[in-house]
Formats: structure tokens, sequence, C-alpha cells
């Protein structure tokens, strides 16, 4: 192992556990650390800002592409494109989102939880869910409704380990359900948009970022809204802009560099030659992962920040601005968990404000 990446130990089962400690306990090394990846062996880990957007620069796609074909596809965003391709796809995305208010889904969730103390996890990740149907399908209430159950069959079919460990899928009892789930979902998603825009020369790639919207984005956004509710600044503002500094569900960002690029100048990482000094860092192939709360980048850097972060702001205003009309408080810390791709936030258990 090369000095500059000292690799922290037992990291294996901590990067399945929780990928935030392990995160914390890194960059303890310095900016420029190690880890072992469960599968993929020693993955080497940039922590400070102007090394992270050095590999952010090398414009390097998104481990996962071949990892998550059965979940969101295989035209993912996880995969490079052109960015004509991108960008049409997410001009048809903001439309989705513009003509769906959350706030609806959010005082429903909420509503609850001024009658009787409790939990608020389980409503909010039914209320991301609604909301993002609700902005994807054009349809009438009967086939929302099937789309509803299909995207909750699909998530529950998606396990946490195997999905992160393809080598466990053979022990999984569901992994076969995730990709006939993922066609009834399909099915009922085209049912609710329009065939040309589905059929059209960006279909396929719209049909992945579909996908991730319901799958690891769904998954995420109420961990956010959950870590914003914990936050005592009087702003929503400043609660948002924290959180989306702090909360960040995929705390370890993993990138693929093999083929893609000789040199990552300032990490001082190269690559790409298996005659490299730095070739034995990755066994078995090139990867290169971002702390984002280390280097102090928001969530949803990347060709997608925009799209995302319009997400989290509109969904995580919503929901503080339920939680205040309806005088709501936490009372205790939000319990951070593993669920698919995304760690944080999935207990909070709050009541109405006594007085």
């Amino acid at each position: 192992m090369h000095p500059d990446f000292p690799q922290l130990p037992s990291s294996r089962l901590l990067y399945l556990r929780d990928p935030q400690r392990l995160a914390v306990a890194g960059r303890q090394l310095g900016p420029r650390w190690s880890f072992a990846h469960p599968y993929l062996g020693c993955i080497p880990v940039v922590s400070a800002r102007e090394l992270a957007e050095d590999v952010f620069d090398a414009r390097l796609p998104l481990l996962g592409a071949d990892r998550f074909t059965d979940w969101i596809g295989l035209s993912n965003p996880t995969r490079p494109v052109p960015d004509e391709v991108r960008h049409a796809a997410m001009s048809s995305v903001g439309r989705m989102i513009s003509a769906a208010d959350p706030s609806y889904h959010a005082k429903r969730a909420l509503q609850p939880i001024a009658e009787r103390p409790g939990d608020v996890g389980p409503a909010l990740r039914a209320a991301a869910l609604d909301w993002m149907l609700d902005a994807i399908c054009q349809a009438d209430q009967q086939k929302v409704r099937a789309a509803l159950a299909a995207a909750i069959t699909w998530q529950r079919s998606t396990q946490t380990i195997p999905l992160l460990v393809p080598g466990l899928r053979k022990w999984s009892g569901r992994a076969d359900e995730v990709a006939p789930a993922k066609l009834r979902l399909l099915a009922a998603l085209s049912d609710c948009r329009p065939r040309a825009e589905l059929d059209g020369p960006h279909g396929a790639y719209l049909v992945g970022v579909l996908l991730t919207l319901l799958g690891p984005v769904v998954d995420a956004l109420p961990m956010i809204a959950m870590s914003a509710m914990t936050f005592r600044e009087a702003h929503f503002a400043r609660r948002i802009e924290r959180s989306l500094a702090t909360a960040h569900p995929m705390p370890l960002l993993i990138l693929e560099a093999n083929r893609y690029i000789k040199r990552l100048g300032r990490t001082g990482l190269m690559l790409d030659s298996p005659e490299d000094d730095w070739g034995h860092l990755c066994p078995g192939g090139h990867y290169v992962a971002v702390d984002l709360a280390g280097s102090g980048l928001p969530f949803g850097v990347g060709p997608f920040s925009v799209t995302l972060q319009v997400l989290v702001r509109l969904f995580v205003t919503a929901v503080l601005g339920a939680a205040s009309e309806l005088d709501l408080v936490p009372l205790e810390a939000p319990r951070n968990a593993r669920v698919r791709l995304c760690f944080g936030a999935t207990r909070l258990r709050m009541a109405k404000w006594p007085g």
C-alpha cells in the first residue's frame, strides 16, 4: 500500500453498515486514504476539496452501471451519455416536477403525528414515493394506483446487501424478483406517460432516469428531510443548505477510473496503466471514491446536481412547512441506517409541541 493512501483497517463491514462513520474515520488519516471494499478490493479516497474537484473535472462515470441493471435498467444515469441526451432527459424531469406539489403529501404524512407521537420515517418515505409518482404519472387515478403498487413491490424486492454485494444475490430469496418487478413497474409507467416520449430517441435513457427517481432518489429525500427537521436554524433555507452539505445519503461516491483517464493530477493517482506504481491500489479494476462531506461538496454534485437539488429543496421545504404548521418537534436524534444505496436518517420520533 502506498504511504500517501493509508488504509483504514476493518473497513469492509463498516462500508456496508455505516459508510458515514467510515468516511469520518478515514478522513482522520488525511486528505487521501483508502479502504477495503467488500468485493472491489482497495479503493483510494480523496477528502480534500481541491482533490475532489480534480476527480469530478475528469468526468468519470459512477460505479454501478452493470451492478444495478436488474434494479434501474441498462440505460441508467450511472452510464456516461452524450450531453444532449442527458439535457433532454433532465428537461423532461424538470417539467414533471414543476407540475407536482409535495406539500399535500408532506402534510398528509405528518398529520397523524400531531395527534399521537410517533416515528415519521415510514410516512415520509411513502410521501416521497407518492409525490414522485404524482410528478411522473399523467393518467387517471386507477393507473396511478397501479404504478404505486408496482413501485412498492419493486422497492421491497430490492434488498440492500445483495444490491451492494452482487456475489451474495444467489443466497438471497428475493434477488430473482427484482428484474420481473422492474418490468412490471415499467409497464405501469408506460401507461402513465405519453408513448411518443418513451419511444423517442431519448426514451431509453429517460426510463433509466425515472427508475432512478423512484429508487435511490426516493430513498434519499426522506433522509435529508428528517435531518433538516432536527436542525435549530429558524429559516428553512438555512436548514436545507445545511442538510445538503452534511446529510449526504451517499457519503462516499465511488467512480470508475479505469480506461477513462491516465492521470488525475493533484490527487496523485495514476490509474490507467497496469505498469503505474499506483496500480496495486485497486486490484481487479481502477476506482476512486470522493468523500463528499469531507471535501465540502453538497449532495447531488455532478451532472445531475441542479435537478437533484431542486428535488431536495422542494420536498424538504414542504416537509419543514408541514411540521411547522402542525407544531411538530423532534423527541430525539434521528436513527441512521442503510436503505439500498443510501445511508441516513430512517427513524425520527416527533410529537406536537405541548404549548
